[in-house]
């Protein structure tokens, strides 16, 4: 890789800190093709001129990039590499801190959502046996509720992918109408309504006994289920009902909504929908980063601009 010549001494600087290599070599790279761009779009700064660029020649860099149809996530990565780089030749007080105009969070759009009527259809559709083959209707009894009871807890609660995938029985009580949520070392809990602890609470009791999820255990909730033999998974190694995996949650959530009509939905468009209505009834910020685990209050921005819209 070509190193430039003219940031060696900041390229020494970064091998001596705690960086891994893996980011300093991502971040010679960057740094290469800036003073390359440099080299044949402004030729009379070489060398040591280049500390004599102002702030517009770097914006035009970044605006280069942008219509070369780079991502945002690269963007942000390019921005921050020349920012540390001026904060070591101490060009910041000069050039600032480089911004785009494009905000730092991705702009939501209509395609990012389910719709109210698609969520009507789906929602109706799980229990029902529209459209199943016979081998379908085999499995409907066993998977309607536990499907239902997954789609239900992304749509009404926000509840991600990975999150509905690690809950395990010990986190449901259905006595308090809540679901507890572990993430890294955060917990929160969320308040059900009774309607949905009854969707919850059947899927459960329709499980027989022999491997079904011992209560006030780390025993997983949503069980895998083998249609040949038309019974849930069990470990007989680790003597405990086997888990379904996010792979078997993202086929489900495609096949039902299919199955629904729906043109397209994910998991992300539930959360979405559901963050957004929070919004919209105007909880505030704490209360919305408490509820969704978010980690700062950035994540908000795109459904508070989205509602400004409106």
């Amino acid at each position: 890789m070509d190193v430039p010549v003219q940031i060696t001494d900041y390229l020494v600087f970064l091998n001596e800190s705690n960086k891994k290599q893996s980011s300093i070599k991502i971040c010679i790279h960057d740094l290469s093709s800036f003073f390359k761009w440099l080299e044949k779009n402004k030729p009379h700064f070489d060398n040591e001129k280049w500390l004599n660029l102002k702030r517009n020649d770097y914006l035009e860099y970044l605006a280069y990039l942008k219509d070369k149809k780079m991502s945002e996530a690269n963007l942000k990565r390019i921005s921050s590499h020349l920012n540390g780089m001026l904060r070591f030749y101490g060009l910041d007080s000069k050039i600032g801190t480089l911004r785009r105009d494009k905000p730092n969070y991705l702009v939501l759009d209509p395609k990012d959502l389910i719709t109210d009527a698609d969520v009507k259809k789906l929602l109706a559709s799980i229990p029902s046996t529209k459209g199943l083959t016979d081998t379908q209707l085999q499995t409907h009894p066993y998977l309607s509720y536990r499907n239902l009871s997954i789609v239900t807890l992304m749509i009404n609660y926000g509840l991600t992918l990975s999150e509905v995938h690690n809950l395990n029985i010990q986190d449901i009580n259905f006595s308090q109408n809540t679901v507890e949520i572990h993430k890294e070392n955060d917990k929160r809990i969320i308040k059900i309504s009774s309607e949905d602890k009854k969707i919850l609470y059947k899927y459960f009791m329709d499980i027989p006994v022999i491997c079904r999820p011992r209560e006030y255990t780390n025993e997983p909730f949503f069980l895998a289920f083998s249609p040949k033999k038309l019974v849930y998974w069990y470990d007989n190694y680790s003597n405990r009902p086997k888990r379904i995996s996010k792979v078997g949650i993202s086929r489900l959530i495609e096949n039902e909504v299919e199955r629904a009509g729906i043109e397209h939905a994910r998991a992300i468009h539930f959360r979405n929908r559901c963050i957004l209505k929070k919004v919209e009834l105007g909880f505030s910020n704490q209360e919305l980063i408490d509820y969704f685990g978010f980690k700062n209050r950035q994540a908000l921005y795109r459904f508070k601009h989205y509602v400004d819209k409106q």
